[in-house]
């Protein structure tokens, strides 16, 4: 084996044990179309960028979510969320209390909402 050869696999070798993940961050991107992702935090800002005909679902509490793009479902699950979607999905889904989902208006039907627990709102978003 040459010098380089083995110089060069020692410093991989060397090198992936100590390998950094990625800085968390609030923000969230999905790899390819038609899939489901799922985005969990807990009292934070979360902006997502849905991919075409994307199922997405937030899990947490006490977060203000932004979900942007043409997302085909989405769901929250916990309390005391506050959601605004740019365009509205196929359907929603809201399982917790004190939930607030909106989306705004565009040329797109109506989203099918399921609703379970107390003190939820699924509604068009309102001038303000």
């Amino acid at each position: 084996m040459s010098l380089l050869l083995r110089t060069s696999l020692l410093l991989v070798l060397g090198v992936l044990p100590f390998a950094v993940p990625a800085a968390k961050n609030d923000q969230s991107v999905a790899a390819d179309p038609g899939h489901a992702m799922t985005v969990s935090q807990e009292g934070s800002d979360v902006v997502h960028f849905c991919a075409e005909l994307e199922d997405v679902s937030f899990i947490g509490s006490n977060n203000r979510i932004e979900a942007n793009g043409p997302c085909r479902s989405v769901s929250i699950v916990g309390s005391s969320n506050a959601a605004i979607l740019s365009i509205p999905p196929e359907k929603i889904s809201v399982n917790g209390n004190d939930n607030r989902i909106n989306w705004i208006a565009a040329d797109r039907a109506k989203p099918i909402a399921s609703v379970n627990g107390r003190g939820n709102v699924v509604e068009v978003q309102k001038d303000q």
